[in-house]
């Protein structure tokens, strides 16, 4: 993407634009890819905390897991174990 405004610039140079239209854009170029600063760095890592804050299960999640596991567990016991020997 940077590289596409350079080209942009450059190519305005090369047709022989107005410096005023070449600052212009230069200025939209500079504008666009100074949006964070110098704090860009810790604006990635603040969204990359609220990803993985999004994407780690909560306590309630992890409950749920484990109930359901077990519960999982205990059903495929009965229905091996103690059905089939009901059954005879």
């Amino acid at each position: 993407m940077k590289r596409e405004g350079q080209d942009f610039v450059l190519s305005l140079i090369s047709e022989g634009a107005e410096e005023a239209d070449v600052e212009e854009a230069m200025r939209q170029f500079t504008e666009h890819y100074t949006d964070f600063g110098k704090s860009r760095r810790e604006e990635v890592r603040f969204h990359l905390k609220q990803l993985e804050r999004r994407l780690v299960p909560t306590p309630t999640t992890k409950l749920c897991l484990w109930v359901w596991l077990i519960l999982g567990f205990h059903f495929i016991l009965y229905f091996v174990l103690v059905l089939p020997g009901y059954a005879t």
